[in-house]
């Protein structure tokens, strides 16, 4: 199953700084929920970047990265975009 899910992880592309940009502004602004998954699918590789530090079994891994997405959830609902923070 991880390995299913690492190859989907792969298709995800970097977004350049103004669609990142336009995305906050539309999920921000205009509550554009499919601009919030957009920005969460791309930023989904950094919650499997800091579950792979670990040297665990899949199955733990697999929590990991289960609660790293809710984590990623819940931070992209406090960003604040105008501070000029970067989100990650």
């Amino acid at each position: 199953m991880l390995k299913e899910y690492f190859q989907e992880l792969t298709k995800i592309e970097l977004l350049d700084p103004e669609t990142e940009a336009s995305l906050w502004r539309a999920y921000k602004e205009k509550q554009d929920r499919g601009a919030r998954q957009t920005l969460i699918e791309h930023y989904q590789p950094l919650v499997v970047k800091e579950a792979m530090r670990w040297q665990l079994q899949e199955a733990t891994i697999l929590d990991l990265l289960q609660e790293g997405t809710v984590g990623l959830m819940e931070a992209a609902e406090r960003y604040e975009p105008a501070r000029a923070v970067a989100f990650s």
